[in-house]
């Protein structure tokens, strides 16, 4: 009798382990759905090395993303969607950046307005998301307003209200059902929720949109408040508030 009940005890606790494991991966499983729902609308839909031209000459931009791994994008998904998910990422992280020593705000963006073909302040109005060609990373190509122009293109000149195409690394895209996002913390994505940004770009004649050579060329403007779009380290105190951080990005680019 002893035997049969902590035979019946033994057998409960695994039924109950084996109950609590299965309740516990379909709460994993649930969480995982409401974010594939999330942000199923803001990734775009693509298929593997199917490029119009222009996507495939703002691909060649982002070919040094071929040394950050042997796994593809699509090799990525493929491994996430054999395991049961939905979401897998790709992330490229700064390296390891000494100090950077204190610098004139007036020195720093005057620097970054000579290496550019133009600087605007805009807003982001839609994004579409891609594979690049070695299907190494991710690339979005950002349409953004321009609504003040600090230094025009004098290729191409710049009227207010135009929209510019900017393509930048990283993105979100829905590949054979799988979310897969890609981020490199250097260039942070541009941001979709009307924000005002202020971007330092080179002009790339060949499609007539721009892109940037540098992590510290983007930043977003927050009510009075600044933030560089990058996870690199910059000078100590380039950027302060809003209206001395514009009167500066004005002052260099008249000059």
């Amino acid at each position: 009798m002893f035997k049969l009940f902590i035979m019946g005890l033994v057998m409960g606790l695994v039924l109950s382990l084996v109950i609590g494991i299965g309740a516990s991966r379909v709460q994993e499983k649930s969480a995982e759905q409401i974010k594939y729902e999330k942000e199923l609308p803001d990734a775009t839909p693509v298929q593997s090395r199917v490029l119009t031209e222009r996507q495939r000459v703002h691909s060649s931009r982002f070919t040094f993303y071929r040394k950050g791994g042997p796994r593809t994008i699509s090799e990525l998904a493929a491994r996430a969607k054999a395991k049961g998910h939905m979401t897998a990422e790709k992330v490229v992280m700064p390296g390891d950046i000494q100090r950077i020593e204190p610098v004139a705000p007036e020195t720093f963006f005057g620097e970054l307005t000579r290496e550019s073909d133009a600087v605007i302040r805009g807003k982001v109005k839609k994004k579409t998301s891609q594979v690049t060609e070695d299907e190494a990373f991710l690339f979005t190509d950002y349409d953004v307003a321009v609504e003040e122009v600090f230094k025009d293109n004098i290729a191409a000149p710049l009227a207010l209200g135009t929209v510019i195409t900017v393509t930048r690394p990283g993105g979100k895209v829905l590949l054979d059902g799988v979310i897969v996002t890609a981020t490199d913390r250097i260039w942070l994505p541009l941001p979709t929720n009307g924000q005002d940004i202020v971007l330092y770009l080179k002009f790339l004649p060949e499609t007539g949109a721009y892109y940037a050579v540098r992590g510290d060329t983007a930043y977003e403007i927050d009510g009075t408040l600044v933030q560089p779009l990058t996870q690199a380290r910059l000078p100590l105190g380039i950027v302060q508030n809003r209206d001395s951080f514009l009167g500066t990005v004005r002052t260099v680019s008249s000059k």
